[in-house]
């Protein structure tokens, strides 16, 4: 007896498209989230990354006494016409024996300029990845000649996003200026071609009449309380060229030729708000400054709604995007007498 069975019916082409149109909106759907859990992931890194530093920062001011210079300048070089020659590196160099790197600082010549062998080869040749916040590109536009070369530039992840905080700054004037100044600070140049360096943070520089002066901040010294102090700060996000994560500043002399505290690279004063001052063309993010100047170029980061900085009691916190540039400037002044508790 033959039975008969009625042919599958296969999906029409509109059951196919709707199937698809499903998968899409749940894929859309999802994405965000999945999106949103691995930056939350590189945001618990970052944290990481940067209290590591600021643990190390710490140790070196319990061994040394003293807060490390924003430029450690080496005064053992001797030029052979020149005795004001010497080698200005950034704040890094003093902290990462305290974090494990001290191979890595023992295969520098610290007596010789960064972009002089062998350390152009050296630094060059060794990643620095526990220095880059996650969430940014692998590499980024970085200054990689000296100065007199014309500024060239290359793709390099070499930079540190981990930046030592000068001070609090209020104008770009060395002078008195006119109407009030809400935060105190002080300035060693004549000028502000570079933007000069703030002096009442924690790691800064003095520069006075020739003189070097690496200010003796010690832990006495923040009057506003270790806890409510930033001494670190990150900037990850579009800033623009700076030079890799050893460069205190791009001289290689003192008294008489560049300041050391002209172009500082590792280490900025905090003049404007979050994710604001920048070195980029001004038609990408129009602003005040334009350009900004390279000390004064903004603290910030990628990560959605603020940046992280690391205080001088070790913490680390997520300071928001919407924080008032008032209550950044108090945080970075180790005695400006303001309260910033309920700020954070």
């Amino acid at each position: 007896m033959l039975r008969y069975s009625a042919p599958r019916r296969a999906f029409t082409l509109v059951e196919l498209l709707v199937v698809i149109a499903i998968i899409g909106i749940l894929v859309a759907l999802l994405l965000p989230a999945v999106q949103a859990a691995r930056e939350a992931a590189r945001r618990v890194d970052c944290m990481n990354r940067i209290k590591q530093i600021g643990l190390a920062t710490i140790m070196y001011t319990d061994a040394k006494k003293v807060f490390p210079p924003a430029v450690i300048i080496n005064q053992d070089r001797l030029h052979p016409t020149d005795p004001t020659y010497k080698a200005y590196w950034s704040y890094l160099i003093g902290v990462l024996p305290y974090m494990e790197q001290q191979a890595l600082i023992d295969g520098i010549d610290l007596k010789v300029y960064w972009q002089e062998e062998p350390n152009v080869t050296f630094l060059y040749n060794h990643q620095v990845p526990f220095l880059r916040c996650p969430s940014q590109v692998e590499t980024e536009v970085t200054f990689t000649d000296i100065p007199s070369k014309g500024g060239t530039t290359e793709l390099s992840s070499l930079r540190s996003h981990y930046m030592a905080i000068h001070g609090a700054k209020y104008r770009c004037n060395p002078f008195p200026a006119d109407g009030p100044i809400l935060y105190s600070y002080s300035m060693d140049l004549g000028s502000c071609a570079s933007g000069g360096m703030a002096t009442n943070g924690v790691i800064t520089l003095k520069f006075t009449s020739g003189v070097y002066d690496t200010p003796h901040v010690t832990h006495k010294s923040i009057t506003d309380g270790a806890s409510h102090t930033a001494m670190i700060g990150e900037i990850s996000w579009l800033v623009g060229p700076q030079r890799i994560w050893s460069v205190g500043t791009a001289t290689q002399q003192g008294a008489g030729h560049d300041d050391p505290t002209s172009y500082t690279y590792v280490s900025k004063n905090v003049m404007s708000p979050l994710n604001f001052a920048y070195r980029a063309p001004t038609d990408v993010h129009p602003n005040a400054c334009t350009p900004c100047e390279n000390n004064d170029l903004s603290f910030g980061s990628m990560h959605p709604g603020g940046t992280h900085f690391a205080f001088c009691d070790g913490s680390v916190q997520f300071i928001s995007e919407n924080i008032t540039i008032e209550i950044l400037r108090a945080l970075a002044s180790r005695k400006s007498g303001d309260s910033v508790q309920d700020a954070l």
